[in-house]
């Protein structure tokens, strides 16, 4: 199982997969807007067709394309027929996860089979990487660092599903943002614009539903509840930053400090938290003020 619906097998595999998925439908989607509607569907189920036939065919990853070929094919749909972004890439993610779950329950013969194998090979891969840094060195690691890593193995194996659905929704993410910017030249494909992203109200009872079974429940319920806390808070991370945004048109920012803003964010874990929970205030609280002409432009 060289990985699952193109996510690298540390977090699956060769780096293309990935990439493709950070960037394929999103710039294809955009390329289809240039054709009349009725030819975008079946031209883009044709050429993720002939692409994953290809893939298959010639480099043994026609499986990972699944994921790329769905977006693709949602993408070009909701191009047809516009949703709100925030709508949109909450498709995107549950679709995703969708074809992920059905190629590991096909992969291994049942979706509890199937994880077990993944399970399995992830750890592999990590082990592999880890023992390699010392191979190198000639020296094998000292037995409190092996323990450590022990334990830090296996929190990123309890947390595994729920990180690579965070990739699942960087992708997604991602695919909005270059098919507005390639094809937005009169403002967003799938609007509105980021500063105004909002995510439906009622999607906290999710992550109440989420962070409930991650705190009270035991064995699998606690498991599922702290994986699904991952991209439940992802969403309200995008939400948070969309706020920044916005605040950030309004008071003419200088592009420096937000790119500052976003990179020390993003490469902190309490960064993105502090960015979630800002996100998840305003559902309760009026963060960003609805009048016009106060946006502010970049």
């Amino acid at each position: 199982m060289a990985g699952v619906c193109g996510v690298p097998v540390w977090l699956l595999g060769p780096a293309g997969e990935p990439l493709a998925r950070l960037a394929v439908p999103g710039l294809v989607a955009a390329w289809s807007l240039a054709l009349p509607p009725a030819r975008r569907l079946p031209l883009a189920a044709v050429g993720a067709g002939m692409a994953a036939v290809g893939l298959q065919w010639g480099l043994g990853a026609g499986a990972m394309l699944s994921g790329v070929a769905g977006m693709l094919l949602l993408l070009v749909g909701l191009t047809l027929r516009p949703v709100e972004a925030p709508r949109a890439l909450i498709l995107i993610l549950l679709l995703q996860v969708v074809l992920a779950v059905g190629e590991v329950a096909l992969v291994g013969g049942g979706l509890a089979a199937g994880y077990g194998q993944l399970r399995q090979e992830v750890a592999r891969e990590l082990d592999s990487g880890f023992h390699a840094w010392f191979q190198m060195a000639g020296s094998a690691p000292p037995p409190r660092l092996a323990q450590g890593w022990r334990v830090q193995r296996e929190l990123f194996l309890r947390l595994f599903p729920g990180l690579v659905a965070c990739f699942f929704l960087a992708a997604g993410l991602s695919n909005i943002l270059l098919l507005n910017a390639v094809a937005g030249e009169e403002g967003p494909v799938l609007g509105p614009p980021f500063h105004r992203w909002r995510l439906p109200d009622h999607l906290v009872w999710l992550l109440i539903a989420a962070g409930a079974a991650a705190l009270l429940g035991s064995g699998p319920w606690r498991e599922a509840g702290l994986n699904l806390l991952l991209p439940v808070g992802g969403l309200y991370g995008v939400q948070g930053f969309s706020i920044a945004t916005f605040h950030f048109r309004r008071r003419r920012t200088p592009r420096w400090f937000r790119l500052l803003f976003y990179l020390l964010m993003g490469l902190y874990w309490y960064g993105l938290l502090s960015v979630a929970v800002l996100g998840l205030a305003e559902v309760w609280f009026p963060l960003r003020p609805v009048p016009a002409g106060e946006d502010g432009d970049d």
